[in-house]
């Protein structure tokens, strides 16, 4: 190969490389840091023209919630989305894949806790269902990189806080005394009972004379 047909296929393989990148999606080696590994390139530090979405503010252990990804303005060819605990940066839960000509879930750190695109198409709008721990995990945030060609992408792109609703406690058993009857602090009743009285009187004793008859 001369040093012409050299450079024409470099500079096709550039060129390729450019608008491509991973156009399969498999791009585990990013979980960590979310940023694409395209040699050469740095994240955009202009406003994403890209928003993420999530269909509640609050969610409860098993909730499941809608993750929208939107275009405001051109197409995005890449993107790796995870959920994400405020202030930490594994991702967390889980990701149930709706369309699945366009999305496909990656083993971040466990199956399905990122997704990824599945072709190097240009694309408006991706949905895609996360599934809360069952556990809870805290409130949490979905975070998105962005690719439009290779050498231009968006790095961790957030939506707005999604809160957790942390189970009330139960109220304590009440500890109220059982209700009782009042008992009388009176004197008991001493009511005469009735009986007929007793006469104090000496008894009558009724002599009957006895006529004496002598005889002389």
């Amino acid at each position: 190969m001369g040093k012409q047909d050299l450079f024409i296929f470099l500079l096709i393989s550039c060129n390729f490389m450019g608008v491509s990148g991973y156009p399969n999606g498999l791009v585990t080696d990013s979980c960590i840091n979310m940023t694409p590994l395209h040699s050469g390139a740095n994240a955009q530090t202009s406003a994403a023209p890209f928003s993420v979405t999530a269909s509640k503010t609050t969610y409860s252990p098993g909730d499941q919630i809608t993750v929208t990804l939107q275009a405001k303005s051109g197409t995005f060819r890449g993107f790796l989305l995870q959920a994400q605990q405020i202030g930490g940066g594994a991702a967390v839960g889980s990701f149930t894949i709706t369309d699945p000509t366009n999305t496909q879930g990656l083993n971040c750190n466990a199956a399905n806790s990122a997704v990824s695109h599945t072709s190097s198409s240009d694309k408006s709008q991706i949905q895609a269902t996360w599934n809360a721990p069952n556990s809870g995990t805290g409130n949490v945030e979905f975070s998105d990189t962005f690719v439009r060609v290779y050498e231009t992408f968006w790095n961790q792109v957030k939506s707005s806080q999604v809160n957790f609703n942390t189970p009330a406690s139960p109220a304590p058993a009440s500890s109220a005394p059982a209700s009782s009857a009042p008992v009388s602090s009176g004197p008991a009743s001493s009511a005469p009972t009735n009986s007929a009285p007793v006469s104090s009187a000496p008894a009558s004793s009724s002599f009957n004379p006895v006529s004496v008859f002598i005889l002389i």
